[in-house]
């Protein structure tokens, strides 16, 4: 089953690159990623579509995303 999450993260590559790294360490299994920036914007936004099983609730990684001071206003899309 995916799911979808949806974060407002600091622009730039760095901040994407990060998160996905920490999610990978963490062993998420990532579906999708889109990100879209915006024109003299400070923030992207990210959707996440990952791949949730009885392990890796979605509320878990919204948890772990939390963390990164990179990342603002998470929510679950679906």
């Amino acid at each position: 089953m995916t799911k979808s999450i949806k974060a407002v993260l600091n622009n730039g590559l760095d901040s994407m690159v990060r998160l996905t790294n920490i999610l990978r360490k963490k062993e998420y299994r990532i579906k999708d990623i889109h990100m879209t920036s915006y024109e003299n914007s400070r923030c992207v936004d990210l959707l996440l579509t990952i791949y949730e099983d009885e392990d890796t609730g979605v509320k878990r990684i919204i948890n772990q995303m939390k963390k990164i001071h990179d990342v603002y206003d998470i929510e679950e899309v679906n």
